[in-house]
């Protein structure tokens, strides 16, 4: 095959920072050792499943097939030896020969119907009992893949195995990112990530939602503003500049603000948090400040179903309860669900049996500090 493109490695490590770059670093290497198809394969030795994740040569509904129905049948990966080692590159022929496999039910149901044979595997990671491998393949009429094709994928494995785990990185750490929004969508206050210019980064639908009304916090320039005192601050004007970087120095530099808004409605809540990040410089271009937004005019909503389930209580009390959360007296749960005002006080009983609690305001504390009132 002669020496080994350095084109195929930098394609690898441009689709482990772009998901797009994919089909043509699997196509590049498809190309080079002279297979049909090429595809990454993750295995889970201990529960024998797995899924195909980045594919050229294999169709959607062959992907969806191995996932849901056939990857437990993959009758090579039946021998895990052959996968234990770092950068190990191994020949399905070499595991089972042609007249073997074709006697499996993967082969019938799976490898045939897609017209698939030879199989050469490559070890990119593997970790305790689970494995991802490159796969290339050829059509079943084709030749098996010869002992060069071999030794050149084992010369060219660690340089691959660098950039898929880069990949991995990238997508854990972007999981992680989405599940920190999701987080963050969730809280029953406004949340907004900020720029050194007090720019907008990301907001959850609470912040959103204040900042499009154009009442208390506006965006001026591109960057966030509210009214103080009577004139117009600059969000940023009230991040630290210095590099101090310990937590009292973040603490010190908090700015609380409390926003009169020109309608009449009472004051928004303002908080403004700085990164440690910022304060020292390592991220200046990223989040430098945290922005907490409190609305008093924006009515709590608790979910009945959730407080039922979370604390065991009836339909009759959760509604109860749920209404409680939000605000309401005893009188105006009353009026609000249409019954008597004792049965909304044998209700509450009831409900303080359940939760363990005395005192309305307490229970009233538990369901606004627990689960019950997240935007899930």
């Amino acid at each position: 095959m002669g020496a080994i493109p350095p084109q195929i490695v930098a394609d690898f490590y441009d689709a482990s920072l772009d998901a797009a770059g994919w089909p043509q670093a699997l196509f590049a290497i498809a190309e080079w050792c002279k297979a049909d198809a090429a595809f990454l394969l993750n295995h889970d030795f201990g529960t024998g499943t797995g899924a195909i994740e980045r594919a050229i040569g294999i169709g959607a509904d062959a992907q969806a097939s191995y996932r849901h129905h056939h990857g437990k049948a993959n009758a090579w990966l039946q021998a895990e030896h052959f996968f234990r080692g770092a950068n190990a590159v191994v020949r399905g022929s070499d595991i089972l020969d042609a007249h073997a496999i074709k006697s499996t039910p993967f082969y019938r149901s799976w490898l045939k119907p897609i017209g698939i044979l030879p199989h050469l595997f490559a070890v990119l990671e593997r970790q305790n009992g689970r494995v991802t491998l490159l796969v290339l393949a050829r059509r079943e009429q084709k030749a098996d893949f010869n002992d060069e094709i071999v030794e050149d994928l084992g010369a060219l494995l660690p340089a691959l195995s660098r950039a898929v785990r880069v990949d991995a990185s990238l997508r854990a750490h972007r999981a992680l990112e989405r599940s920190a929004m999701r987080a963050i969508d969730s809280m029953p206050c406004g949340v907004a990530i900020l720029d050194r210019n007090g720019a907008l980064i990301e907001a959850n639908p609470f912040a959103k939602a204040v900042i499009d009304a154009h009442e208390g916090v506006v965006i001026i320039n591109g960057g966030l503003a509210t009214d103080v005192a009577g004139r117009r601050m600059k969000l940023k004007d009230m991040l630290p500049s210095g590099l101090e970087t310990t937590s009292k120095a973040v603490a010190d530099h908090l700015s609380m603000l409390s926003v009169p808004r020109a309608s009449g409605k009472r004051p928004l809540n303002l908080m403004i948090v700085p990164l440690d990040d910022a304060l020292d410089g390592r991220a200046p271009d990223g989040p430098a400040a945290l922005l907490f937004i409190g609305d008093p005019e924006r009515a709590a909503r608790f979910d009945q179903t959730r407080i039922a389930r979370l604390y065991g209580l009836s339909r009759a009390e959760s509604r109860v309860a749920a209404l409680l959360a939000s605000g309401y007296r005893l009188e105006q749960v009353a009026e609000a669900l249409d019954i008597a005002y004792e049965t909304v006080r044998k209700h509450l009983k009831q409900i303080f049996s359940k939760t363990g609690t005395y005192r309305q305001a307490e229970l009233v504390r538990m369901l606004v500090t627990g689960p019950a009132g997240l935007a899930i």
